[in-house]
């Protein structure tokens, strides 16, 4: 009995705990400005066009960026699609998208807190209740 009393506590607990994604957005000028774990990646050249690709992934011995994607001009209507190696001294602004949970740690900390803390006060009044009775 007690076991699955802490089982629905644990479920009870699991309602309260906060995450919510959102996209981690990096730019700049240099390679290093943005997140290479990035599972999108924005190539905007000096012309106005744009490269965005996903899969992708640096080529550093060559240096270029290999991925497939969607070329897109100025104007973002889409002139070609398919696999392409950018050269990065081509690249005016770097731009990386990346997925990502947030947690909120104040809020699910204090609802959880105070589930357990009232949990508690209640084991221990059945507890002290269960040997009054018998």
């Amino acid at each position: 009995m007690r076991g699955r009393w802490l089982v629905q506590l644990a479920a009870l607990l699991g309602l309260f705990s906060c995450t919510a994604p959102y996209w981690d957005r990096r730019s700049g000028q240099r390679f290093t400005d943005i997140d290479a774990m990035a599972t999108v990646i924005k190539l905007h050249l000096s012309s106005g066009e744009v490269y965005v690709l996903s899969p992708w992934h640096l080529d550093s011995a060559r240096r270029v960026i290999v991925g497939t994607g969607d070329r897109l001009s100025p104007a973002r209507d889409r002139l070609q699609s398919g696999v392409f190696e950018i050269p990065l001294d081509s690249v005016a602004v770097f731009e990386s998208n990346r997925r990502k949970e947030l947690i909120s740690v104040g809020v699910s900390t204090t609802t959880t807190l105070g589930f357990v803390g009232a949990a508690f006060g209640a084991f221990i009044l059945l507890i002290f209740f269960q040997g009054n009775f018998h």
